[in-house]
């Protein structure tokens, strides 16, 4: 029997529909009429849902409504009753109350159908809820943003052998440094890594349970001492793309090839950058990306000028940058996508992307509200338009393809115009010029060089 093209679209629109729904409890009864239309029916097209709780003016880092309950019931009835949910995002089960919380943690033990989980502002409550839990994941990030609400104490790491089989990319940022237990049981299926301020962490014991990892990021961990079995060969023979602080990466002592490097420095030593250069040289990334967070003076460029030596194997770099919108008078921008540059001169493709923070201080204002100015709008607006008028991008570019005489394609990211993408051409006398691309021709570009953020 033909169908019609109004039989086809009858039968996909709930699919399209319901297939990702976001629930914040303010909006849970509009949201429980539309589902529990044509009970349970509805509930059985959920294939990802996202609770979302509104942030509370007087305590920004805590996310709780009024009452979960409502938000709760619907998304224990679509793992229960709907049985087809495969993704779940939600804050946290303490954030819920005790029987809301004890409401979706048992809904979550019981359900078969769940592949991927993702909690933040995690505490010891979501940990133990996955201790139990039976279903096949294949993804599951825990983050632990709020150490003033976990109780390191008395928490125990899960095993999560009962994953193995199944488990592909697992992501721990543990706020508070808790102790990492790695799973009883091989987990042959894990490609992706990423462990954030966990204490304990014996490599020796990572490169033996997931053996296949090809994505590996560390940050701010405290790596045991056999860290040295890493350098000796034969461990993690897949591994392409490393995310790490410098410190991490010195303890991890690879020494390998591998495709893509991605750094994350906040406090920068006289000895990083030397050492950053020979590492380079060592392991011949394609692509290299570092990523400067919250910098609030440039003082420490005068580490990178000094530096000697230079990479001339890189063909890929990214340089992200997070500044303090005060340094938009000392030509912040500028002076350090230059000093940065300059250790690279074989570089053809560059990505150059500016974000920026203004840092409140009163101690007489309540966290939240400096928080609020932090991130405000109109203050980020204020200085961006600041930032405009004083920074000639082109004359930027050119500057630094003096000293990058391999440089071919540019990306910028620091005006308030939006995504600019340059071609730097140059003539047999060795003039420089710098054509802006259309958005189209740019972003194919940076598709297929894999040019994009690591995080």
């Amino acid at each position: 029997m033909a169908l019609t093209c109004r039989t086809v679209y009858a039968y996909l629109i709930p699919f399209v529909r319901f297939w990702h729904v976001r629930i914040k409890e303010r909006d849970a009864d509009n949201v429980r009429h539309q589902l529990y239309t044509d009970f349970p029916r509805r509930l059985q097209f959920v294939r990802e849902l996202s609770l979302e709780w509104t942030m509370l003016a007087d305590n920004i880092f805590i996310s709780v409504p009024a009452e979960s309950d409502k938000t709760v019931r619907i998304a224990a009835d679509i793992l229960t009753i709907g049985r087809q949910l495969e993704v779940l995002r939600f804050p946290s089960l303490r954030d819920m109350g005790n029987q809301a919380g004890e409401y979706l943690a048992t809904a979550c033990k019981n359900s078969t159908s769940l592949k991927h989980l993702d909690i933040y502002h995690a505490s010891e409550h979501d940990w133990a809820m996955i201790g139990e839990m039976e279903a096949p994941l294949r993804t599951l990030c825990v983050r632990t943003y709020m150490p003033m609400l976990f109780s390191a104490e008395n928490f125990v790491f899960p095993d999560l052998a009962r994953f193995a089989s199944t488990l592909e990319v697992l992501t721990l940022e543990a706020g508070s440094g808790i102790l990492f237990r790695p799973p009883s049981r091989r987990c042959s299926s894990l490609h992706t890594l990423s462990l954030s301020h966990a204490r304990s962490v014996h490599l020796s014991s990572l490169a033996t349970l997931f053996p296949n990892v090809r994505v590996l990021r560390i940050q701010d961990i405290g790596l045991s001492a056999d860290a040295g079995v890493v350098s000796q060969g034969g461990v993690w023979p897949r591994l392409d793309t490393i995310t790490s602080d410098i410190r991490s990466l010195s303890a991890l002592g690879w020494r390998n090839h591998v495709a893509r490097l991605n750094i994350i420095c906040r406090n920068i030593g006289q000895r990083d950058f030397p050492w950053l250069v020979w590492y380079l040289g060592l392991v011949s990334p394609t692509t290299f990306s570092i990523t400067f967070e919250f910098i609030d003076n440039v003082d420490w460029l005068k580490y990178v000028t000094a530096v000697r030596d230079r990479c001339t194997t890189l063909s890929n770099l990214i340089v992200y940058v997070h500044l303090n919108t005060e340094l938009i008078r000392q030509d912040a921008p500028s002076k350090l996508f230059q000093a940065v540059c300059n250790l690279f001169p074989s570089t053809t493709h560059l990505v150059l992307r500016v974000k920026w923070y203004t840092c409140v201080i009163g101690m007489n204002k309540s966290l939240s509200t400096r928080i609020r100015q932090m991130w405000s709008s109109n203050s980020g607006s204020k200085y961006i338009g600041r930032l405009t008028e004083k920074t000639d991008v082109r004359k930027l570019i050119l500057t630094i393809a003096q000293h990058l005489p391999r440089l071919r394609f540019v990306f910028v990211e620091i005006v308030s115009e939006g995504d600019l993408y340059w071609t730097i051409e140059r003539e047999q006398k060795g003039k420089l010029s710098a054509r802006e691309l259309t958005p189209m021709v740019g972003q194919s570009v940076v598709k297929e060089r894999s040019l994009t953020s690591p995080f």
